[in-house]
């Protein structure tokens, strides 16, 4: 997909409330439990795009909570 960004599961662990039941459920088998895209796409019966499309929503959604609130930013700091 792309190269997995390090700050994605601080921002998940900041934000996923944010996010859909099945963002959520993509995010965290694809980072958490090192699932390929087409390894989830098995498991939920759908297809690689379907589940590369969730994950871009949830990446950008994460993206965009944290630069309006920055509260992974102020975590960090401290």
């Amino acid at each position: 997909m792309y190269e997995k960004d390090l700050n994605l599961p601080l921002y998940y662990d900041c934000y996923s409330k944010f996010l859909t039941e099945k963002q959520a459920s993509f995010f965290e088998m694809y980072y958490n439990e090192d699932l390929s895209l087409a390894e989830i796409a098995a498991v939920e019966g759908i297809s690689r795009q379907g589940v590369r499309d969730a994950l871009e929503r949830a990446r950008k959604k994460l993206y965009d909570m944290e630069s309006k609130l920055g509260l992974a930013a102020q975590a960090m700091e401290r």
